[in-house]
């Protein structure tokens, strides 16, 4: 709307204004309707469509007629208000098509062919959805708002590092000793013979979990309850973020009432808050989400306080209320397919498969892997020797030894080669080791001529000598060296 347009609108209005006040104070109802609620809607459609035009680019998009307006109309197809808005958007779909209007300036996509455009490696920045969550003076917001994608890869990086595999390694105690908590109290409730409300006792759970995992500690809720009403609050909070996110410039004038329309969402974040600040007093002694973000192993600080503050209040929301929501989804699927909570309950109890044989419950497995690396089934010939050229390719292998390797026999299966474990708890080391192996093993071979002590004898009896004591354990064994006469001459 432009400056002219205003000043014409508001002398007419003070015209009608003057003419009806002239003659008489109105007391009719219908008067004061048409008044204080016909008009401003008016005036307020014509403002809608001069900032964002009916007849705009976004015309030949098809969809329900009055999301030229606003999009809070997608919820007149949804049953169960502002919070059941997927299916309302299904059922634009389901009637409209792959593409659909469902906002003055907005569209609904229903293609997997538009995850990439949108949402992949060169996807959108985030829209206005976010702008009607946060204060206008609110200058930090947490990672998962940020609309600036180069601010977003920075912001990410300590995430990716929590987020590791050698970091999810030392978050597995506090996974259990929470886990095995909430069966406890499961157990517990249980005696009583009465139903329990499962979503609060595993919302509890998370939370838990999700304090222990940003902020080392600081909720015990499946030992005293919600004392201090934060899940509430967050489930409470959100039907208004959702709404204001839908209209954001409300949701910007709503948030300048002190404590009202987001009286739960400010809670939440100074609870939020005062966990940092305890948290910030410990150290950096224990490796959370806390220390990633504020890099605590580094002297040069890469976030600031009020960002790291923001990213773990947004981690505890999100990685609880969506962790429990679908641990709870899964329960109740469950417990409404019989059949399929059945087969899982056989497969938790049961035993396993290990190739052909069935190993019962409770039953100690090892595989020993001296004996598997040296069966002439997996490495062939003389698997008992250590011949280096078995590790060459094939050409290799055959011109420095035919006559061991120009043969049928030759195998060599490197899944049976396990020297450093497998699987996900194989050796985090394993880099670092090879790394020392290599270095020690050329400097002694370009430095040192060596050779043994007592050479046939300790060649018959040294690996007999060796032991598997969980690490190994090898006799002492003697060599002699001296320097190599090259380099003696280049120095």
């Amino acid at each position: 709307m432009i400056l002219r347009d205003s000043l014409i609108i508001v002398g007419a209005a003070g015209v009608a204004a003057y003419l009806v006040f002239k003659r008489t104070e109105t007391l009719k109802n219908t008067n004061l309707v048409l008044l204080l609620v016909a008009i401003p809607s008016l005036l307020s459609t014509y403002l809608s469509i001069s900032t964002v035009p009916i007849w705009n680019v976004l015309l030949v998009f098809i969809g329900y007629l009055f999301t030229i307006l606003s999009c809070i109309v997608v919820y007149r197809h949804t049953k169960g208000g502002l919070g059941n808005s997927l299916s309302g958007t299904r059922g634009l779909h389901e009637q409209y098509g792959d593409v659909v209007r469902i906002g003055p300036n907005e569209l609904s996509f229903l293609s997997p062919d538009a995850l990439g455009p949108i949402m992949g490696q060169h996807g959108l920045p985030k829209g206005q959805f976010w702008d009607g969550r946060f204060p206008e003076n609110q200058k930090v917001r947490p990672v998962t708002a940020l609309q600036d994608l180069e601010q977003h890869r920075q912001r990410r990086g300590p995430w990716n590092k929590a987020f590791s595999s050698a970091a999810l390694k030392e978050y597995e105690v506090l996974v259990s000793k929470r886990t095995a908590l909430l069966g406890d109290k499961l157990a517990a409730e249980s005696e009583s013979g009465k139903p329990v409300e499962f979503g609060q006792w595993i919302g509890w759970y998370t939370y838990d979990l999700m304090t222990d995992f940003v902020f080392s500690g600081g909720s015990e809720m499946l030992r005293q309850g919600d004392v201090e009403g934060l899940i509430a609050d967050i489930r409470s909070g959100l039907p208004n973020a959702l709404f204001m996110s839908h209209v954001p410039w409300l949701g910007r004038l709503l948030y300048r009432i002190p404590k009202g329309f987001y009286s739960a969402q400010l809670k939440f974040r100074q609870n939020s808050f005062a966990r940092a600040m305890k948290r910030k007093e410990m150290g950096g002694e224990k490796k959370d989400l806390y220390y990633y973000l504020l890099d605590e192993a580094n002297d040069k600080k890469v976030h600031s306080g009020p960002e790291v503050i923001a990213d773990a209040s947004a981690a505890v929301l999100g990685g609880s209320d969506t962790t429990s929501n679908t641990v709870t989804l899964i329960v109740f699927y469950l417990l409404t397919r019989p059949n399929a909570l059945q087969r899982i309950k056989e497969e938790v109890d049961s035993g396993r498969m290990v190739g052909e044989s069935y190993v019962p419950p409770g039953t100690n497995v090892t595989i020993p892997f001296y004996s598997l690396q040296r069966d002439p089934r997996h490495f062939s010939p003389i698997p008992d020797e250590w011949i280096s050229e078995r590790w060459l390719d094939e050409a290799q292998r055959i011109q420095l030894e035919p006559k061991l390797f120009s043969g049928a026999g030759y195998k060599h299966d490197m899944k049976c080669f396990v020297a450093f474990s497998a699987g996900p708890a194989n050796c985090v080391g394993k880099g670092l080791a090879m790394m020392e192996m290599r270095a020690a093993i050329c400097m002694l071979l370009k430095r040192f001529d060596m050779r043994l002590r007592d050479h046939e004898k300790v060649k018959g009896s040294f690996e007999r000598g060796i032991q598997d004591l969980w690490t190994m354990r090898t006799e002492d064994l003697w060599v002699e060296f001296s320097e190599r006469r090259l380099l003696k001459s280049v120095a």
